[in-house]
Parts: C-alpha cells; sequence; structure tokens
C-alpha cells in the first residue's frame, strides 16, 4: 500500500510504502475496496467524510477547464484526470488499479466549478477523517509498481550542490560536507536511530571457476613470479570447500550452495569456519550461461553432487573418471534429451534449404548446448549438404569437409571454435576449396537466366556506363567502392577509389 501525504502547501510530500503480512496482502480487485475509495460519499450518510473529500481530494481543475494547472504537460494531465467511469473495481494494464467511480450527478463546489466521481483522488476513509489532509492512498499489487517504489525510496537524500569562490583552490571533501542538504523526515528518521533498510537473509555468493582458472588480484607493482608462487593466490572459495570436506565429515552432507548456512567465509584468511551463530545466510553459486560450456557443466555437479573432496572426484563416477564436465554430467544423468532439439532440426530439413539448415545447427551448438551432437551430426548431415552436390566448382565427393569448413566459418563468428564441439575433425588438406570463401561459391553456384543476360543491350547509356564501370572493375579485381542511386530510370554513380 502506498501513501502520499501532502502537507501545506509549500512544504515536501512523504512517501510511504507499507508491505503488509502476508495474511493481511489485499490479492483481488475485491479486497481492495475495503481499503481505497475512489468516490464522493453521500452527504445524507457521511456528512464529514463527503466535506473532507471536497475539501481534500479533488483533483485540478486541470484539463480543458485550465491549461495552465501544474499537472498539464503538453495540453494533457500528468495524472491522467478526469478519470473514466468505473462500475467495479479491477486490476488496470499499468500499475494501479482501476477504482471503482461509479457515475454520479456533478456536484457544484463554486459558480464555476462542479466534479464527480471522476476527479476524486483514491484515499482512506479512516486516515483522512483522522488527520483531515490530502493524503492519496493507492494499492501497490503489480511488480512493475513495487521496484518503481523501491527506487524512488532508496534513491538517497535530495541535494543541492553550488559554490562560488576564487581562485583554483578546491577541497572536495569539505565542499560536500558544506552543502549537503537532508529533508526533515530523513533527519528525524536519523536521530531517532530507525532502521533505514535492512537485507534478511544475508547472500553469500560463492565463486565458480574450472581448475586453475581462477581470478587473481595483484598491484601493479607486483611481480608476475612473486603473484604466481605465492600459495595463498590458489586458494578459492570453491577449493576450500574441497579442503572441508576432507576434513568435517559432516560438510559431505551440504551441497556447495548449502554450506554457507553452516560454515561462515573468512575472507582474511580465506577459510571456511563452522558458523557459531544462528544468523541465516543463503549461499547462492554465481550464475553461468550454457554457452560457456564446461564451466556451466560444473555448476551443474556442484548443484547436484553432496560432499565433492577434489577436482578428481567431482569427474568420477561409479568407478569412471570422465575427462569433461559434460561427459560426467551426462553419465549422471543431469541432462536433458535433445528429442526437442532434433524434432526442430527434422522439421526444418524438410522446409527448410540447405543453407538455413547449416545455419539452425549452428545456432543450435552455441545457445542451446545439445547432449549429443556427433549425433545429430550424423543424423542431418546429407541434408546440410544437398546443395554441395550442385556447385560447378566442387571437385570430387567430399562434402563433410565442406560442411565442416562451412560450419567451422560460422562458428568464428560467434567467436566460437570447432574444435570445442563432438564433431569430426577437420582435416587440413580441404581446409580450403581453391581458396574461395563460402560465400562467393555460392554466388558462382547461381545459374543466370539467359534473359537477365540479354537485358543487358537494352540498357540506356547511363545505365551502359554503369555497367561498364563496374564490370570493368570486376575482371581487372580492382578495389573500388560503388555508390548507386536510381533517379527517374537513369543510373547515377560515383566510385573512390580505396
Amino acid at each position: 500500500m502506498y501513501v502520499t501525504e501532502f502537507q501545506k502547501r509549500g512544504l515536501p510530500h512523504v512517501h510511504m510504502l507499507l508491505i503488509l503480512d502476508t495474511d493481511d496482502k489485499l490479492r483481488e480487485p475485491e479486497e481492495y475496496d475495503s481499503v481505497v475509495k475512489a468516490e464522493i460519499p453521500r452527504h445524507e450518510s457521511e456528512p464529514e467524510l463527503y466535506e473532507a473529500v471536497l475539501k481534500h481530494m479533488i483533483h485540478g481543475s486541470c484539463g480543458v477547464l485550465n491549461q495552465s494547472s501544474p499537472c498539464m504537460k503538453n495540453g494533457h494531465c500528468k495524472k491522467r484526470y478526469p478519470k473514466d467511469f468505473c462500475e467495479e473495481t479491477r486490476q488496470g494494464n499499468d500499475s494501479y488499479p482501476e477504482y471503482m467511480r461509479r457515475f454520479s450527478d456533478p456536484i457544484f463546489l463554486n459558480r464555476n466549478k462542479s466534479v464527480d466521481n471522476r476527479w476524486v483522488v483514491p484515499y482512506n476513509p479512516w486516515l483522512l477523517l483522522k488527520y483531515d489532509c490530502h493524503i492519496n492512498v493507492e494499492i501497490c499489487s503489480i511488480i512493475k509498481s513495487i521496484k518503481y517504489l523501491y527506487k524512488y525510496v532508496y534513491k538517497g537524500p535530495d541535494r543541492v550542490a553550488m559554490e562560488v569562490h576564487r581562485g583554483t583552490g578546491m577541497d572536495d571533501i569539505q565542499q560536500y560536507v558544506d552543502t549537503r542538504w537532508i529533508c526533515a523526515p530523513e533527519a528525524l528518521w536519523k536521530i531517532f536511530k530507525f532502521t533505514l533498510y535492512k537485507l534478511y537473509p544475508s547472500v553469500e555468493r560463492l565463486q565458480i571457476h574450472l581448475p586453475n582458472h581462477h581470478q587473481v588480484r595483484f598491484y601493479k607493482h607486483q611481480r608476475i613470479t612473486d603473484v604466481l608462487n605465492d600459495n595463498q593466490n590458489a586458494v578459492t572459495m570453491l577449493t576450500e570447500f574441497f579442503a572441508l570436506n576432507q576434513m568435517d565429515p559432516d560438510a559431505r552432507n551440504y551441497l556447495y550452495r548449502e554450506i554457507p548456512e553452516h560454515y561462515c567465509w573468512l575472507k582474511g584468511v580465506k577459510k571456511w569456519q563452522r558458523r557459531r551463530t544462528k544468523r541465516k545466510v543463503i549461499g547462492r553459486i554465481y550464475t553461468v550461461s550454457p554457452s560457456e560450456g564446461e564451466k556451466f557443466y560444473l555448476r551443474v555437479l556442484l548443484s547436484h553432487l553432496r560432499g565433492p573432496t577434489s577436482w578428481e572426484c567431482l569427474l568420477t563416477h561409479n568407478g569412471s573418471c570422465f575427462f569433461t564436465f559434460k561427459k560426467e554430467v551426462e553419465d549422471w544423468g543431469l541432462l536433458e534429451s535433445d528429442n526437442s532439439i532434433r524434432e526442430c532440426m527434422l522439421e526444418a530439413s524438410n522446409m527448410r534449404m540447405p543453407y538455413a539448415l547449416r545455419r539452425l545447427f549452428v545456432t543450435i551448438l552455441i545457445f542451446c548446448e545439445p547432449t549429443d551432437v556427433r549425433g545429430l551430426f550424423n543424423e542431418f548431415h546429407p541434408y546440410m549438404v544437398e546443395d554441395y552436390q550442385m556447385t560447378n566448382i566442387v571437385v570430387g565427393n567430399n562434402f563433410e569437409d565442406m560442411l565442416l569448413r562451412e560450419l567451422r566459418d560460422l562458428l568464428l563468428l560467434h567467436g566460437k571454435l570447432i574444435k570445442n564441439y563432438d564433431l569430426p575433425i577437420l582435416t587440413m588438406e580441404t581446409n580450403e576449396v581453391g581458396g574461395v570463401p563460402t560465400i562467393i561459391q555460392e554466388e558462382l553456384s547461381v545459374q543466370i537466366p539467359d534473359e537477365d543476360i540479354q537485358s543487358v543491350e537494352k540498357l540506356n547509356n547511363d545505365q551502359m556506363s554503369a555497367y561498364n564501370i563496374i564490370m570493368n572493375a570486376i575482371h581487372q579485381k580492382q578495389s573500388q567502392f560503388l555508390l548507386l542511386m536510381v533517379l527517374q530510370e537513369q543510373v547515377k554513380l560515383s566510385f573512390i577509389e580505396l
């Protein structure tokens, strides 16, 4: 619930965010009406509330009635008044609900001004009668409004800094002390030592890295050899987690993310120590994208395996030792099958050209992390090379190496290496076919219709001039920048030697 209290004109207003207990939260529009009203009450039944609403909770006048109102911006009211009539309270599309504003006859405040329920600012009857001032009460039930209010409440105090002096000397620290300004509500809060903010429970972020791939910080005056020889730099949260499991049998009952609940990390000595207090702390392993490969699979293992004592322990299962974390994850059955990926490739092979199918396969490798890459390659290899046999510059039928070379080039565009995926080895002899890039091979394989060739004779003088310049540059293999503009069926051409 969000309360805005405007005190006397000219004084700052106060924003209060009240978070109700779980059992008291207002979850449905029907429950909003018990706290917030947006209608003018009947004078006969509630005369005091009637007078208070007309005195404090009427917006305006603005819009066509008063274009100079402070709430006007670009010809419209920033608060969107007057609101629409609404027969019942409902959750709106924006941050706040649309409160019940039933149709009512206008009430004349003076000779020139009349209001109805469309102009009422949402209020709480009890607060309005108790404090007899403008108190705007809103229900915050959408994450958008909650996020906005938290940013607004914790944005810090308002600040004004200005200085007029002679000379160039300036003390930044003293300037800050002399010019800082704290508003009255915040000063009162600090005087009474009320809690400004609180994070509960505490969150301990847990490092994750591959063997010998952790970050080491050092000063620029330190020698690299000294940094590398310092054994303390080899100690991390993760390596000490392994050491803790070796020394403490109780620690082997917990996952890596559960360790901070029972042990605290001593940054100075880089060591896990059993927690002596009942303070609640939760652990969170740093997020790792599936595109990071082995590091992602390491995180999967740490999230499921209890009590590993070393890197080798993580790579061993049922007496079998694996060389990659991905193989270990597969052996544990922690990866989903590739059924959905296979169905995607199967559908694309029936509907898409081989050119598009190859790009889809690369996209799957980069973003979907399939478990059986070699199986997908072997199954859809024939579909991805169907157009190679139509290219007249291809010698022989070694289409697999051509496919691997193109997949390699597409992966390089995304900063990936083909050797990092379980694909056949690309032989050096067929890395390039005559040194011609793939995109040029594809263009050369396009059959030019006779109609297009005969159209050259139908060009006008300007078009023929442009055509000759372009063709000469191609035949002579000259580097030129060509800019073509078509204006009234004539081709204007300019070129710059590079």
